[in-house]
């Protein structure tokens, strides 16, 4: 299979996202990816773009979400692409795991998730666009640490 790349813009409405994932999902199947695989792309879009939609837009203005999928035999490649307030999400802050849940300050475990499960995250800011690049290899799929003890 030759490498095919397709795109998806979502408004940053919420209920927009489950349409996104649809899609995404179903190009992914189309192309052969494994349960596995999908399993881990789904998580890290919906994390990245929900936090997008939650955070990056100060008012309540409608901006442009643009998601492309580029689909090859050994990887998928996901490109996000936002007009919001800067943030990169490819440094989130440590999260100290010890903890107990009740007594850890909220947030960032979505973006902890999102590190463990693609094998590259990136992130750039080029005039007044936020870019993530997300990476999944087809081969590490069923063998990332959030893979294996996921429900």
């Amino acid at each position: 299979m030759a490498t095919s790349t397709h795109h998806v813009v979502i408004k940053n409405d919420i209920a927009q996202l489950p349409s996104l994932l649809d899609a995404v999902c179903r190009q992914g199947r189309t192309a052969g990816l494994s349960d596995e695989a999908l399993y881990d792309v789904r998580l890290a879009l919906e994390e990245t773009v929900a936090n997008i939609i939650h955070y990056a837009f100060p008012t309540q203005n409608r901006h442009r979400i643009r998601v492309s999928a580029s689909l090859s035999p050994d990887h998928i490649r996901l490109n996000i692409q936002d007009n919001g307030k800067p943030f990169d999400p490819s440094a989130p802050p440590p999260i100290d795991m010890s903890t107990p849940f009740d007594e850890r300050d909220p947030g960032g475990l979505g973006l902890f998730l999102v590190q463990h499960v693609m094998d590259q995250v990136s992130y750039r800011r080029i005039d007044g666009t936020n870019i993530l690049d997300m990476q999944k290899h087809m081969d590490t799929a069923a063998t990332t640490p959030a893979r294996q003890t996921a429900p």
